[in-house]
């Protein structure tokens, strides 16, 4: 349930726009967006293939090296 706010001439003029003003409800953002969710599984998964890849290499220079 909604209450409706003290008296706003500019609020109160009979308009659609008026009414919805003169509720009071707070604008929330909307839910994160699939796009969003998709670019962070895509960042992880390629920090992780660059993890991998530094450790492959370290293992690949060890070798080479005679460590």
């Amino acid at each position: 349930m909604t209450q409706s706010l003290p008296s706003n001439a500019a609020e109160d003029s009979g308009s659609l726009t008026g009414f919805i003003l003169s509720r009071g409800r707070i604008d929330l953002p909307g839910p994160r967006s699939r796009v969003v969710m998709a670019g962070l599984v895509g960042l992880v998964l390629v920090a992780a293939l660059a993890v991998i890849g530094l450790i492959a290499l370290a293992g690949l220079l060890g070798r080479v090296l005679g460590d």
